[in-house]
């Protein structure tokens, strides 16, 4: 069958559009990879935008086929992307919300969406035949109009939707506990948005079991997703480098005050140093009034010279010695000398 009412082309323009945009967003997160590569976080993002580029182009062509095999290998390639997508979206959002859930889960869903894939492009009765095709018609006031080819799905794609369901409410309550911890409010544009694809999700199974004729919309509600991610990537970015700023920052002011103090403490060194060089060496005294002789050919008194050169001070006493020598004939000496003996007679 060739029906030129088949083609419609406002949809298949956005769709381009949400192409080029998933392009940009991919090629520049991978050129972030490529500088940071230790944030694998980047990559998986640069992997899922250009999924999406894949996803929206097969939709696109979904949208335009004018045969039946043309509408059945979109079919088949949306799935197939489809069962890349969701892996991907679990190995990002466990490394991006810290490995929230156990790491077997990602190896997991890449099995049962990797066997998905894989039966995705095989035609029979259990997945998608040609045998089992109607026509939808989709009109929406003038902007989307058109007949497209739907596929009755076989038993396994019958189960998808649910498995993808489930698989994106799992992520959705993970993000949900995820910022309620780490921003405390979940009402944040990557959880908005994600809530989104779970409301998507749902009306593209009605749609898809012919409850609702019109358009596909999870192409659009994936797209929101990726401008999300990378806005909170890029958020993450500046953030860290705003961190990294302040930790610089903070550093510099904590090496500037510890380098004035060494200063200060070796300033203090050298004075002492410098004391200690000049009452070092030989110094010329008096063999008679013991006054030291200074650098000028001074006599000064030698606790006068000590108290210039030193940081000391003299308090001046009496020895045993020279007591006994200097009052030692005199009465009140003999008496004091007596009553500190106990004798006062």
């Amino acid at each position: 069958m060739n029906n030129g009412e088949f083609i419609m082309p406002n949809i298949v323009l956005i769709l381009y559009l949400l192409i080029a945009v998933s392009a940009y967003a991919g090629l520049y997160h991978l050129m972030f990879f490529f500088r940071q590569k230790t944030d694998v976080k980047n990559l998986l993002f640069s992997l899922l935008c250009f999924a999406q580029v894949f996803y929206c182009a097969a939709h696109a062509k979904f949208y335009s086929a004018l045969t039946i095999q043309d509408a059945l290998n979109s079919i088949q390639f949306v799935y197939g992307v489809t069962s890349i997508l969701i892996p991907l979206y679990l190995w990002f959002f466990y490394h991006y919300t810290e490995k929230s859930f156990k790491k077997y889960i990602c190896y997991a869903g890449s099995a049962v969406f990797g066997t998905f894939f894989i039966l995705s492009f095989i035609t029979s009765d259990v997945t998608f035949s040609l045998d089992d095709v109607y026509q939808k018609g989709i009109q929406a006031s003038g902007l989307f109009e058109g007949t497209v080819y739907e596929f009755a799905p076989g038993f396994f794609f019958q189960v998808f939707p649910f498995i993808l369901f489930a698989a994106i409410l799992f992520l959705f309550c993970n993000i949900l506990r995820y910022y309620r911890r780490r921003y405390k409010s979940a009402f944040k544009l990557m959880p908005v948005s994600f809530g989104i694809v779970v409301a998507v999700a749902v009306y593209d199974m009605l749609s898809a079991v012919g409850l609702i004729n019109f358009i596909y919309l999870s192409e659009f509600a994936y797209m929101l997703i990726i401008l999300s991610m990378s806005n909170r990537l890029m958020t993450d970015f500046i953030d860290s480098q705003k961190e990294v700023e302040n930790l610089n920052t903070t550093l510099e002011a904590k090496v500037t005050k510890r380098t004035q103090e060494l200063l200060d403490k070796k300033n203090e060194l050298l004075e002492s140093l410098e004391k200690v060089k000049l009452l070092s060496g030989f110094l010329p005294i008096c063999a008679s009034c013991k006054k030291i002789r200074d650098d000028k050919g001074y006599w000064n008194q030698i606790e006068q010279y000590i108290s210039d050169h030193a940081n000391v001070e003299f308090s001046h006493g009496i020895c045993p010695e020279c007591s006994e020598k200097s009052y030692g004939k005199q009465q009140w000496y003999i008496k004091m000398k007596k009553r500190q003996m106990g004798n006062p007679s």
